[in-house]
C-alpha cells in the first residue's frame, strides 16, 4: 500500500523517466527539497498546497494509532471504559477519512469515468450523446451534495474533537 504522505511523489511511471531522464533527477530534486522542509519545518509545500487532504489524512492515522496503543485514555466521562475511547478515536478516523475521498458516496462516478474513457483521445472535441450529457448532469448534481455532505460530517468531527480535545492528551 502507498503512504499518501510520503515525500518521495513521483508523477509518471518508470518509462517516462527512462525516456527523459532529466525530468527524474528535477522531481528528485523537489522530493529532497520536501524532505528537508518536512525535517526541519515538519511540514513542505506539497503538504499546505493540499492542507484539508494532509490534514484528514495525519489526523486519521493519529487517531487510528492512538486508538490501537490506547494512548491518552483519559479514564472520566464520557470515556469512562478504554473501549468506549478506543471507540470514540476509532469513530473520529473513519469520519475523517470519508472526508477525504470526493467522489466517496456518488455511484454516479465510476459509469461517468467509464464513459469517459470509452474514446479518452476525443473527449474533448466530439459531440456528447444525449446519455452522456444526463450522466455527467447526474454526477456533477451528485458531486455537489456529496461535497455538502463531506463538510457538514467534518464540521460535526471537528466540534466533536474540539469538545474532547484536553482528552487526548490524557
Amino acid at each position: 500500500m502507498k503512504n499518501e504522505l510520503s515525500v518521495w511523489r513521483w508523477g509518471a511511471c518508470t518509462s517516462y523517466y527512462i525516456k527523459r531522464p532529466w525530468k527524474w533527477f528535477k522531481e528528485l530534486w523537489y522530493n529532497i527539497k520536501d524532505a528537508h522542509n518536512r525535517i526541519t519545518k515538519g511540514y513542505c509545500a506539497a503538504d499546505w498546497m493540499e492542507f484539508d487532504r494532509w490534514f484528514k489524512q495525519v489526523a486519521s492515522d493519529m487517531f487510528r494509532d492512538m486508538a490501537m496503543h490506547s494512548h491518552g485514555y483519559p479514564g472520566s466521562e464520557p470515556f469512562d471504559t478504554p473501549e468506549k475511547w478506543s471507540s470514540w478515536l476509532h469513530r473520529m478516523s473513519d469520519q475523517l477519512k470519508k472526508c477525504i475521498d470526493e467522489d466517496e458516496g456518488n455511484e454516479y462516478y465510476q459509469p461517468f469515468i467509464d464513459s469517459l474513457m470509452k474514446n479518452p483521445q476525443t473527449i474533448l472535441t466530439r459531440e456528447e450523446t444525449e446519455e452522456e450529457r444526463e450522466l455527467r448532469k447526474k454526477y456533477y448534481d451528485r458531486f455537489i451534495e456529496v461535497q455538502k455532505e463531506h463538510k457538514e460530517l467534518f464540521e460535526k468531527t471537528m466540534k466533536e474533537i474540539v469538545e474532547h480535545f484536553d482528552c487526548l492528551w490524557g
